[in-house]
């Protein structure tokens, strides 16, 4: 059975100079509800976005979130049509599978790693 884990994405409020960070907050209780390590619920004012661990694992070892881009430039999503995590080639989502994992690797997120979507003209 896969582990049930999320991480979140923290944009910082007003886009000052401190840079946005991903961070692994542990979960009690409602999923919305974040809690530093010592039960206190974490007050922040910017942005989060929540991402689902795959249960897959890159060549690398390196867990496998959704919003991940794995080489080369294919991001990792949820598609509700077919019930499984998938990556867009352009044409139509394609279901992920653990060897075809194992074979790839994580080389951003979507979050800090816009950059790698953009298509050259």
């Amino acid at each position: 059975m896969r582990k049930i884990k999320f991480r979140e994405w923290l944009e910082e409020p007003d886009y000052s100079d401190i840079p946005s960070r991903m961070v692994s907050p542990r979960f009690q209780g409602e999923i919305n509800k974040v809690f530093d390590l010592n039960g206190k619920q974490l007050q922040y004012q910017g942005t989060s976005y929540y991402m689902q661990f795959t249960g897959f694992y890159d060549k690398n070892g390196q867990e496998v979130y959704e919003g991940d881009i794995l080489f080369p430039n294919l991001v990792v999503e949820w598609n509700d049509e077919l019930g499984s995590w998938t990556y867009n080639s352009g044409t139509s989502p394609t279901q992920l599978s653990s060897d075809w994992v194992k074979a790839s690797e994580v080389i951003g997120n979507v979050y800090e790693n816009s950059e790698l979507l953009e298509v050259e003209k």
